[in-house]
């Protein structure tokens, strides 16, 4: 094969026989002799089976040189990231680092890159990292998801660089998934904890340190959630007693029994949240309480809502919170601070349900009570919605679904006696039969 002819540098041209290839290198350029063709090509071109690619130098930033220094053979691929700083990594052969190079270039001009290194990372050090990230977590959120992380998640995969995690041992995890106690979980836990494990991986692709999530699709690898037990519900003389066997605290039994209001929003609510000009109720936050601390966040929903105030109960809640003074809770303990959950269900709720000789039922129910009693009454499910604080009305159809089947019942009984009233107007033989 001639040797190329121009500027070759300094030094003297080598050859290199490489199978049925022979190579000369000199100075920046080698030039290839395959099968009679020749090729010229710079230094830093990475020639893979099925792949020409002739970047310039100074794009690429990446070369491959043997080590010296080693008593093996070992050939080092090195390149820069995409912040500018110079990654390598070793290998037994020069074609390995070859083909990693050409993986490495890809990637970085794709903008897919992430170090290699970086996938050893345990998937702890990203855990601490996220949290440090999500400071807009709700108290009560950011609990959940460290129970989460604790019972389930770290147990498992705390230790696990990331990228040793596998789609298929996340499903056999969920499939077999115990808690540190040894005991089966449910299957909306471990789907609560494959989601914190998904939002992991996907923090771990924003800090760089890999270049995708494995797992992909969710759908295939969560479990399917058992059918929820029925709502339980109460009928409106139930109500009724039950919120005269809780004394002082009858009326937040009759707010949360009749509108739906939450736990925590009725206990956040202050007297500056009620209109009684407009007769009607402000939900603009609501009180956290985790591990006995309270805070005043948003709303489960982050919206605002208003709900109306009553007729029959109106008076008493005006005299009520006309007592309470400008920005204390209007539904308090004794000594006029927050009410606790706990504290009230073990001292208030439960007796009470004892002495109004209901069923156990715990005070979330009320909200089942209240929304229950809406769509049995023929509110649209929009109105009801927006009176429940749900984000959307697609939420109270999900899980009222039953309900609706009742209402529907009820109006299909309605319309079927007003066309059998009309019926018989129609075709009465007296004149003075017609119904009133």
């Amino acid at each position: 094969m001639p040797v190329p002819t121009g500027d070759w540098g300094s030094s003297q041209p080598r050859l290199e026989l490489l199978g049925r290839s022979q190579k000369f290198v000199s100075g920046l350029w080698e030039s290839l002799d395959n099968g009679g063709v020749c090729l010229f090509r710079p230094l830093n071109l990475s020639v893979v089976a099925g792949i020409i690619h002739c970047p310039s130098l100074e794009r690429t930033n990446m070369s491959i040189r043997k080590r010296t220094d080693t008593k093996s053979t070992r050939w080092t691929a090195s390149w820069k990231n995409n912040a500018g700083r110079r990654q390598c990594r070793d290998f037994k052969t020069k074609a390995e680092a070859v083909a990693y190079e050409a993986q490495m270039l890809s990637q970085v001009q794709k903008g897919d890159y992430a170090n290699p290194h970086s996938g050893k990372t345990k998937l702890s050090v990203v855990y601490t990292d996220w949290k440090k990230t999500e400071s807009r977590l709700k108290p009560k959120t950011r609990s959940s998801y460290d129970s989460l992380w604790k019972c389930l998640v770290e147990p498992k995969w705390g230790n696990t660089q990331i990228s040793n995690i596998t789609k298929a041992e996340v499903k056999n995890w969920v499939n077999e998934a115990n808690s540190i106690t040894g005991k089966k979980i449910s299957a909306s836990r471990i789907r609560q904890a494959t989601f914190l494990l998904n939002t992991l991986l996907h923090h771990a692709v924003d800090m760089e340190l890999i270049n995708k999530v494995v797992l992909g699709r969710l759908k295939g690898v969560m479990p399917k959630l058992e059918e929820s037990a029925k709502k339980k519900t109460i009928e409106r003389e139930e109500l009724e007693r039950l919120a005269s066997e809780c004394g002082d605290n009858k009326l937040l039994i009759l707010i949360a029994g009749y509108l739906g209001l939450r736990w925590a929003e009725l206990i956040a609510l202050t007297p500056e949240d009620f209109d009684f000009k407009n007769k009607t109720i402000q939900i603009t936050k609501t009180m956290s309480e985790v591990n006995g601390h309270f805070e005043l966040v948003t709303t489960k929903s982050g919206h605002s809502r208003s709900v109306p105030i009553l007729e029959f109960f109106q008076v008493d809640l005006m005299e009520k919170v006309m007592a309470v003074p400008s920005g204390k809770p209007v539904f308090h303990s004794a000594k006029g601070d927050y009410l606790r959950s706990s504290n009230f269900a073990k001292r208030v709720f439960i007796p009470a349900l004892q002495r109004a000789g209901l069923a156990k039922i715990t005070f979330h129910d009320l909200r089942h009570t209240a929304i229950s009693h809406q769509i049995q009454g023929g509110a649209d499910i929009v109105s009801v919605s927006k009176v429940a604080g749900h984000s959307n009305p697609y939420t109270t159809l999900k899980v009222y679904a039953h309900e609706l089947d009742r209402s529907q019942e009820n109006i299909r009984e309605a319309i079927n006696k007003s066309v059998a009233l009309s019926a018989s107007n129609r075709y009465a033989t007296d004149p003075s039969s017609k119904s009133a």
